[in-house]
Order: C-alpha cells, then structure tokens, then sequence
C-alpha cells in the first residue's frame, strides 16, 4: 500500500491506495476513515500527465458516479491537495 499526505480545507488527511483494501482516506490526526471504496468501485481515472489525479467512484446506494477526489501532488509526490466533491460527475475538469 501507499499513503499520501494531502490537504483539505486547512485539514490535512491520507489517502491510501491498497491492493487488498482499494481506496481510504482519512484523518491524519484522529485516523478516522471518512470514505473507502473497493478497486472494483472505481469507474473511471484521469491525469493531466504531471501533478492532477482525478478519481470517478461509483456509489453502492444510489449507483452514481462520484468525483470522490481530485489529487494534486506536489513535486516530492507525497503531498498533494484533496479535493472532495459529491455528484453526478459528467465530464472530466
């Protein structure tokens, strides 16, 4: 698994990608999970080639597609921006 350092509205949070587990972020203070989804849950991926990660997952509940996260890595490639959106995600930003 890997773990990245992101920030949130002034809060810093992880997101893990693991081949067993999937998707989880989480709070870096208290390491409470606000969502997770399994590989199979995930729909769709996109990429600006250089720092943005863009994440569509698809809701077990209402069947929709999710932006969930919007990743941006720094140079170092441990620490990045999390953006966390709800809704249906029509076309890629």
């Amino acid at each position: 698994s890997k773990t990245y350092l992101c920030s949130w509205q002034g809060e810093t949070l992880c997101f893990t990608v693991d081949f067993a587990l999937g998707f989880t972020c989480f709070d870096s203070k208290t390491k409470n999970v606000l969502w997770r989804f399994k590989f199979s849950q995930l729909k769709g991926s996109s990429d600006d080639g250089k720092t943005r990660v863009k994440l569509l997952f698809q809701n077990p509940d209402t069947k929709q597609i999710e932006t969930k996260v919007k990743l941006a890595h720094t140079t170092s490639g441990e620490k990045g921006q999390l953006v966390k959106r709800r809704g249906k995600e029509t076309s890629s930003s």
